[in-house]
């Protein structure tokens, strides 16, 4: 990337805009990766290390000031569901499947197939983009009650099946921590309608996290008991090769959910300059 493309993506204007977005995404991005990382079935430390290197990457790759290139639950389910192909050597099947998803998503962007995806009704992408959130709900509805449920169904998703168990056991909620996810909410709703709407998201979480602090809200988990963090980056690991035929279904799975994401971002959400989102530089950035 040149100098003056690279510059380019830089604003005096919105500077102070863009250091409380990166600080809140920096912050909120500690336990969401973590926990992601577990959803996907290996150490949430490499979650850490995934969010932490392809933030910076995307953001200077990408044709889109608003989009994010970092871990989603929809991504972390599938390699949940592929850790038997993973081999015996988990860490070294991630990194083997990361590898083909990267190459497959610069091979799409560089023969600019981010046009394909005019095919693709706009009824679609909003059923996708709002069945992604309502997923992101009840995923987070035992961390935001603080009761888990363990019920399973067959031929029923758990998730749905345990967040309606939640909702009518309302009796079985960790109160403290129910406490703590409305007054986040509403801090940060208040802190929006303020003039500190700039710094909102991350004010909220200082200011729930010095509460439960004072008042020894031991019940409330913190981003500590999700899982140790140790100091360091990993050592490097190589790809198995002898994966790849294995890993080719899923690769393509993971390679159609990062593409639909990315078009669900470029068009919900353009650029405050009004300049169009190159999809195939997305692609090629991701």
């Amino acid at each position: 990337m040149g100098y003056k493309n690279f510059m380019g993506k830089f604003h005096r204007k919105t500077l102070l805009n863009d250091l409380s977005a990166g600080l809140t995404l920096a912050f909120v991005s500690i336990p969401i990766s973590m926990a992601y990382a577990q959803l996907a079935g290996v150490e949430p430390i490499y979650g850490i290390y995934t969010a932490m290197l392809t933030v910076i990457i995307g953001s200077l790759a990408s044709s889109s000031s608003l989009m994010i290139v970092t871990i989603s639950d929809e991504v972390a389910l599938v390699v949940a569901s592929s850790l038997g192909t993973l081999g015996t050597d988990i860490t070294s099947g991630l990194v083997t499947l990361t590898l083909m998803v990267g190459l497959l998503q610069l091979i799409t962007g560089q023969l600019k197939m981010g046009s394909l995806v005019r095919f693709i009704s706009a009824e679609v992408m909003s059923g996708f983009i709002a069945a992604v959130g309502f997923s992101l709900i009840i995923s987070q509805l035992a961390k935001f009650t603080g009761y888990k449920s363990m019920i399973a169904l067959p031929y029923i998703s758990n998730s749905v099946i345990q967040a309606l168990d939640i909702l009518i056991h309302p009796e079985m909620w960790d109160l403290p921590t129910f406490l703590v996810g409305i007054g986040t909410i509403t801090f940060l709703m208040l802190f929006k309608w303020s003039k500190l709407k700039r710094y909102g998201n991350l004010l909220a979480i200082l200011v729930i996290s010095v509460f439960v602090t004072l008042f020894g809200l031991n019940s409330v988990k913190l981003t500590g008991s999700i899982a140790p963090i140790t100091g360091g980056l990993p050592q490097p690991v190589l790809p198995n090769i002898m994966l790849i035929p294995d890993l080719i279904l899923p690769a393509l799975a993971i390679l159609i959910l990062t593409s639909i994401q990315t078009v669900g971002v470029g068009s919900a959400y353009p650029n405050p300059d009004g300049k169009v989102t190159d999809r195939s530089k997305n692609f090629s950035a991701q």
